[in-house]
């Protein structure tokens, strides 16, 4: 079973940033990723029926994740 995660980021480069980091997680299986620009975006691609444990997860402002 994959693990779905939805990134919200008004920036869309983050998308191929995360892309690139989770590259061998996204081939194997093991994520399905999502991006979205907006909070709002992001709860419309949520698909009805999907069992989903939200998180928030944000970088400092030395770019480190928290």
């Amino acid at each position: 079973m994959s693990t779905y995660i939805v990134v919200v980021n008004d920036e869309p480069d983050v998308a191929e940033m995360f892309r690139q980091q989770f590259r061998r997680d996204l081939r194997s299986g093991r994520f399905v990723m999502e991006f979205a620009l907006s909070a709002p975006a992001a709860l419309e691609q949520v698909k009805v029926g999907r069992r989903i444990a939200p998180r928030l997860v944000r970088p400092s402002r030395a770019g480190d994740w928290l």
